[in-house]
């Protein structure tokens, strides 16, 4: 939906130098109600900031999207839609990793995750404190595993950050043969013995890893004897 603004313009000499205006179309060229402002996106969005603070408060208690929807439109002169909420809470949930260093927004956002029913994540550092590996699992993760057992895939990505960490995906195969993720874990090094602390992590959140019956590995994977130390 697009208005036109046209001004025509042009110069007249007449004794002084002047502008005259010959043509000006500044209407609308489309139904202006209320209804149609409400289909634009800023016409919802919550710009008070006592408002957006009940919103934060109510989000750290636990609160569901349809209460927060509620408490929006009894404390504000807009009408959300439930999809405004679902970005105003991912808007205040960037700005709450606004941390002066890396370990405290890791920190929070692994809290964040952890919120969340079933979800695993942990760290493991070595004796001079650096985070040499960091798994996350999803509870849909995790059913997924328990379903599809049969296939694990392991794949590796490297250079993921400016840290040169290696991202490690542990899949498997759902029963339309599409690969699913059932951990990631950020390492810093490929030694053994991270290796082995991303496989102990994974099998601690999938207990039913003794079903694995074949194992996939990508090319650049070359500590095989952990694998097979790991899932003899």
């Amino acid at each position: 939906m697009l208005c036109i603004l046209q001004i025509n313009a042009c110069v007249r000499l007449s004794g002084d130098w002047e502008v005259c205006i010959t043509k000006q179309i500044t209407t609308h060229n489309h139904d202006v109600d209320p209804d149609v402002y409400q289909t634009y996106h800023e016409s919802r969005q919550v710009s008070d900031d006592e408002v957006v603070d009940g919103v934060r408060v109510l989000h750290r208690g636990g609160a569901n999207r349809k209460r927060i929807l509620e408490y929006i439109v009894e404390n504000s002169s807009v009408q959300p839609e439930m999809k405004d909420v679902h970005n105003l809470l991912a808007r205040l949930k960037r700005e709450s990793y606004d941390f002066p260093t890396m370990e405290e927004r890791i920190n929070s956002i692994l809290r964040d995750f952890t919120s969340e029913k079933g979800n695993l994540a942990r760290v493991y550092t070595n004796q001079e404190g650096a985070e040499e590996c960091i798994s996350l699992q999803s509870s849909h993760m995790r059913t997924m595993f328990e379903s599809f057992p049969e296939v694990l895939l392991i794949d590796a990505t490297h250079d993921t950050n400016s840290s040169n960490y290696k991202l490690f995906s542990f899949m498997i195969h759902d029963a339309l043969g599409k690969g699913q993720h059932v951990q990631h874990c950020l390492v810093e090094n490929e030694r053994k013995e991270t290796l082995r602390t991303a496989c102990d992590q994974f099998k601690e959140g999938c207990p039913s890893v003794d079903s694995v019956a074949v194992i996939i590995i990508d090319q650049d994977f070359t500590e095989l004897a952990v694998l097979e130390e790991q899932f003899p």
